[in-house]
């Protein structure tokens, strides 16, 4: 909605202008009614009126925007209309933690704001047996309005230092209780209350039990307008002063403290002076220096200047520790931050505290929905890099360890992780933005504590079971003794009633047989214990393996995979010689050609159905068509568009459809290059588009949580899916005809594309989905996403069956026989087989970014591109296979040789001999 624009009221000033600023300028501090330096904002009318309406009203708002001097302003106008007024400044009362004496201080300070003729502090005594908060509603009610006939406003200031106060819900729902009483006591209507502060409605009232603070009426005090602004400053530096006005702007943004205080320093200047270079100059000297030299602007500084500087400056350090307090969670609030200055979209929700949090810090502002840096010079002092320094780590067990000592020799290892927290540890590190050295050193140095312990607790079983083993033949040493002498002393007793060539024989006989039975019980024990101990190995071996493999070192994880499958085969040990072995040392892709765009990074690609063409659109705006071997035939500039997000061909190969922030889709002749239509209707940034099988109609989805139909032909809108709906980032039109697939952030519906209802809905990813793609029967979908995986769902009952691990996956699509699967990464793409998840085949991407991947027509090539680049890169994929166990033997011997170095550190380490 277009707000009205702001209006500027100032007593004029008689004959030549002020000789010095501190007669026009207040710097700091609140602005007297009728101040000459006043300007008047939306604000000032919106509070006036909602108070006139008797409207409970609440301006909370960062510091030194003006809410003081707002008050001071509106107090005069209302006590000029005949209005009793008391401003109750809350924090000089913040240090005292007795409720009693706390609410009793109020009503004095309200009776001397009001001049009442009555004894207060005798009264609050007298009724102390009733508790504070009935007892101030009754002096409102039976003491205020009884001496006083008009309305009465009742300004509470600086009402955030009520927050830290172990009575904070009681005065916050006694104010409610004012409000909500005007239902049955006409006379409070007479009474109201504006809250003004640094906080947020939602942080009022903290007990969950009671009703949240839900009244009021909220005034939003935005910075100064540019033209409101102009217009005020102009009566002082005069109409040839506006460069040096718009330069202050430039770099304040509108900002109330910070245009007061660069508009004092200029009109002290010289007026030879006022220019602005040299506004540059004052910005630098005041804000961007710890000293107070002055220069060119230079806005490239050490880190620790600028932080001296905070110091040095109440303002600055207001916000710093605001965006630091320990009782928030400061580690969201400044990613949230960092996103928003790398100009990320954040959409604002007033229910996520980080946003608020942001906003009442003052160091963004809301444009249009969106969180946006609020000016140059806060984004200059609270850069990325301030922000990397003041990130703090969410990882305490690493805090500890850092503490413990200097270096990493001489920090206490029991800080570091083992077990279930390790692995968990790597595997976030491995999906994380924003690791430091630290992080990455404590997970080194805990991998290597932990295959430390790992071979001291594998020697000290060892010991235990050899100690064992002597104990048990010690045991059976002596029974076989004892034994021995019991059957001799039964075979002489034998002999002598028996022949003793008789009793000879059949001892001989006993004894033979017995022997043998041993014999045989002994080797198929001796087998099993072996194979047992194999697999053990094996098992072992793997886990070694596998870190190594996290860690990047490939030839090392294919030996221990290698060894692991030498000491028994399972299924572990065959999967890492599996990831070991493909994309790291051999790779069955081989690159075929590249062709280059004319923009600096491709942001959509799609290849034409009947396999000929290639369209990419480019950052600059501009759609090109090439043939498969890289000759550019076509490049049409693109009309609405304002940013493409998505294109397509048709199923005949002679239309591409483009979606984009333009809020339509457009539709363009592939052979003329132009736009035969345009499909509007959608509010937001369309995000995805698709062809129907015929070529008949199309599907689009958009942020503003529609997926709507049109007729291919016409460009007319024919219809829209219905039930869950969100702001969609992905659509796709399943190849028999029959569904819709769309993407709500981490959660994908399937409509049946008839009767436009939804009838599955397919959930189990953890972050945002970034790409969906049908199976060729339709039968299959499949997805990926920035949680690190990927995922094979049936359409017929919305599970998945299938889970690909790997990084953050950008783009995805089916071999069109439906076999295989390929999806690509920041770096890589790689090759699975869809039914059961094995990894095929992997390349490596030349560029770190965020990639496209598509899989020819033909089934034989797979196009890549990247949006840091303009580049599109062809790979040949028409021998990739599933390669079995003695065939990965084969190749990997084939490129290593038959003798691999392995250093002694490694062989001490894993037992290599």
């Amino acid at each position: 909605m277009t707000s009205r624009a702001p209006v500027v009221n100032f007593p004029p000033l008689h004959g030549d202008p002020p000789k010095s600023a501190r007669h026009f300028f207040q710097v700091g501090g609140s602005l007297k009614p009728g101040h000459p330096s006043y300007i008047e904002r939306p604000a000032d009318t919106a509070l006036f009126g909602a108070i006139k309406r008797r409207e409970f009203s609440l301006v909370l708002a960062p510091r030194q925007v003006g809410k003081s001097s707002m008050m001071e302003r509106t107090r005069a106008q209302l006590q000029r209309q005949g209005n009793v007024v008391a401003i109750i400044d809350l924090q000089p009362l913040g240090g005292e933690k007795d409720f009693d004496r706390w609410f009793g201080t109020i009503v004095d300070v309200i009776r001397d704001e009001i001049k009442m003729d009555f004894d207060t502090s005798v009264w609050w005594e007298a009724n102390k047996n009733i508790s504070p908060p009935v007892r101030f509603e009754r002096f409102i009610h039976n003491i205020l309005l009884k001496q006083v006939t008009g309305d009465v406003v009742l300004f509470f200031d600086e009402v955030d230092s009520v927050l830290h106060l172990p009575f904070r819900d009681d005065y916050f729902t006694t104010i409610r209780a004012l409000y909500n009483g005007r239902a049955h006591k006409e006379e409070l209507d007479r009474v109201v209350c504006v809250l003004i502060g640094v906080a947020s409605a939602s942080d009022f009232i903290q007990d969950k039990t009671r009703t949240p603070f839900n009244i009021g009426t909220t005034i939003t005090l935005e910075d100064f307008d540019t033209g409101t602004a102009l217009e005020s400053l102009r009566r002082i530096f005069g109409s040839h002063g506006d460069p040096v006005v718009e330069q202050i702007l430039h770099w304040t943004g509108g900002q109330p403290i910070l245009t007061q205080t660069l508009a004092s320093v200029a009109y002290e200047l010289p007026e030879k002076d006022r220019t602005p270079d040299q506004i540059d100059a004052e910005v630098e000297r005041l804000y961007l220096r710890s000293d107070n030299t002055t220069g060119h602007a230079q806005i490239s500084y050490e880190p620790t200047e600028r932080d001296r500087c905070m110091e040095q400056d109440t303002h600055f350090r207001f916000i710093r520790d605001y965006l630091k307090d320990p009782t928030s969670d400061v580690r969201k609030t400044l990613l949230c931050y960092a996103d928003i200055l790398n100009q990320v979209e954040v959409r604002y929700d007033p229910k996520i505290p980080v946003h608020t949090r942001l906003r009442l810090a003052g160091v963004v502002k809301l444009v249009d929905g969106r969180l946006v840096a609020r000016n140059r010079i806060y984004v200059t002092l609270f850069d990325a890099a301030w922000v990397s320094r003041n990130l703090p780590s969410d990882n305490l067990p690493l805090a500890e360890w850092l503490a413990s000592g200097s270096t990493p020799a001489t920090r206490d290892p029991s800080y570091l992780l083992c077990g279930n927290a390790l692995i968990k540890e790597q595997q976030r590190q491995a999906t994380a933005i924003h690791l430091s050295q630290e992080e990455r050193a404590f997970l080194v140095a805990s991998i290597h504590s932990e295959l430390e312990r790992e071979r001291i607790e594998r020697g000290r079983e060892r010991s235990e079971r050899e100690r064992e083993q002597l104990e048990w033949m010690h045991e059976r040493q002596e029974r076989d003794r004892e034994r021995e002498q019991r059957d001799a002393k039964d075979r002489w007793a034998v002999a002598r009633t028996l022949m003793l060539s008789a009793t000879a024989i059949v001892l001989g006989l006993a004894w033979a047989i017995s022997l043998f039975d041993k014999s045989i019980s002994t080797r198929e024990q001796k087998k099993l214990n072996q194979e047992q101990t194999g697999l053990a190995m094996s098992r072992e071996y793997a886990s070694y393996a596998e870190r190594e493999y996290l860690m990047g070192n490939s030839k090392m994880s294919w030996i221990l995979s290698e060894r692991a499958e030498k000491e028994g085969h399972t299924q572990q040990s065959e999967e890492i010689l599996r990831k070991s072995a493909l994309g790291s040392l051999i790779s069955m892709i081989q690159k075929q050609g590249a062709f280059t765009s004319d923009s600096d990074g491709i942001v959509a690609m799609d290849w034409s159905p009947d396999g000929k063409f290639i369209a990419t659109v480019g950052a600059n705006n501009a759609m090109q068509i090439w043939r498969t071997q890289g000759n550019n035939i076509r490049t049409i500039p693109l009309e609405n568009s304002v940013r493409v997000r998505d294109c397509k061909w048709s199923p005949d190969s002679k239309r591409i459809a483009i979606a984009g922030t333009g809020k339509t889709a457009d539709i363009y002749d592939a052979e003329t290059g132009v736009c035969i239509a345009t499909l509007a209707g959608h509010k937001e940034t369309v995000t995805g588009v698709s062809w129907s099988p015929d070529g008949n109609r199309l599907v689009t989805g958009s942020t503003d949580k529609n997926a709507l139909l049109w007729n291919a032909r016409t460009g007319k809108q024919t219809g829209v899916l219905t039930g869950r709906i969100g702001e969609i980032t992905k659509i796709s039109w399943s190849p028999d005809g029959r569904y819709v697939a769309g993407c709500l952030d981490n959660v994908i519906i399937v409509w049946n594309a008839k009767s436009r209802q939804p009838i599955v809905e397919m959930n189990g990813h953890k972050n945002a989905i970034n790409a969906i793609a049908w199976s060729p029967d339709s039968k299959r979908l499949a997805s990926g996403s920035s949680d690190g995986t990927a995922r094979v769902w049936r359409v017929e009952n919305g599970k998945a069956f299938v889970n690909l691990i790997g990084f953050n996956i950008w783009s995805l699509a089916w071999s069109p026989g439906g076999k295989n699967i390929v999806t690509c990464g920041d770096d890589s793409f790689v090759v699975w087989e869809a039914t059961t998840g094995k990894l095929v085949d992997k390349a490596v991407l030349a560029e770190n970014g965020k990639h496209t991947v598509l899989w020819s027509p033909n089934g034989t090539k797979v196009a890549t591109s990247c949006t840091l680049t303009g580049e599109v890169t062809l790979w040949d994929v028409s021998r990739v296979k599933v390669l079995g166990v003695t065939e990965l033997y084969k190749a990997v011997r084939s490129y290593l040789g038959d003798e691999v170095y392995i250093s002694a550190e490694d062989r001490k380490r894993y037992n290599l001999y």
